[in-house]
């Protein structure tokens, strides 16, 4: 029987780290929200209206 309250189950089967990429990701979305607060849009796109974002499969998780 598995025993899903032990983190060692977790550590042998999570070969490529990915539990600590979703641990991480808190961190990772403060770090994004300050680049993004720091970037200065160029004054030649003021009268862009619309904007459109593509991604397929995982990639388009961010559009969505």
């Amino acid at each position: 029987m598995l025993n899903l309250d032990d983190q060692s189950v977790y550590a042998s089967l999570d070969k490529s780290g990915m539990g600590s990429q979703i641990r991480g990701l808190p961190g990772q979305c403060r770090q994004a929200w300050d680049k993004a607060s720091q970037f200065v849009l160029p004054s030649g796109y003021a009268d862009v209206g619309k904007v459109v974002i593509l991604g397929m499969g995982g990639s388009a998780i961010g559009g969505d």
